[in-house]
């Protein structure tokens, strides 16, 4: 109640209470490592959601909770496990497959990466940041049109995204595609991107519309 009331510290507090006189209580555990999480302490929250988890094995929550502190702190086998399993019990979860997919794009597993995203906008179709993170897979396989088609739908959908702009536009960049992208260079350069790079990508292709 506390914390639904935005009283987030007032609940921790108690919380760590209850959890100090009942360590091996599920639900302290699951909360605590909960807020935790909330408020920027994913190495706090991980024993607490390991506990949690541990006593019940099968609650999708505590899963996600644990798998986003570990990947928080870069315990990334550990958080690739938990997603699994999360996907295994809730093969609908979009939380899920996005950071399983996530998970492999940082470790250039491109062919997972694609495979676990691809699932994930079966399930949330304009996610901008999946998205995104699908455009960068299919651009590690080489698959450079496709890469341009999702981050140009990533841009589209946060047309507030200075990255998802410059990725849009890079692409076209590299298929040549100077008219189309010319409107996602010159939006990223907007949203504050004045690197010499975006800047000469940018000549470049005011350059090559003019001849």
């Amino acid at each position: 109640a506390m914390y639904r009331d935005g009283k987030t510290s007032a609940a921790i507090s108690e919380l760590e209470l209850l959890q100090k006189s009942r360590p091996e209580d599920v639900d302290a555990n699951a909360w605590l490592g909960f807020l935790y999480l909330r408020t920027d302490r994913p190495t706090a929250a991980v024993p607490m959601l390991e506990a949690a988890y541990a006593k019940r094995p099968n609650d999708i929550e505590i899963m996600n909770n644990l798998g986003s502190s570990q990947m928080l702190t870069a315990n990334y086998d550990r958080a690739l496990a938990v997603f699994t399993r999360l996907v295994d019990l809730r093969p609908t979860s979009f939380e899920g497959w996005y950071n399983i997919g996530t998970i492999h794009l940082r470790s250039k597993a491109f062919p997972l990466a694609k495979a676990a995203l691809s699932k994930s906008l079966e399930i949330k179709a304009d996610d901008a940041f999946a998205l995104n993170n699908l455009g960068s897979a299919c651009e590690g396989l080489g698959g450079f049109s496709a890469a341009a088609t999702h981050y140009v739908r990533a841009s589209y959908s946060r047309p507030t995204n200075e990255s998802f702009a410059t990725n849009a536009g890079f692409a076209y960049v590299r298929l040549k595609k100077s008219a189309e992208a010319i409107p996602f260079l010159e939006r990223s350069v907007t949203l504050g991107n004045n690197s010499t790079e975006i800047i000469i990508a940018l000549a470049n292709a005011y350059v090559s519309t003019a001849q």
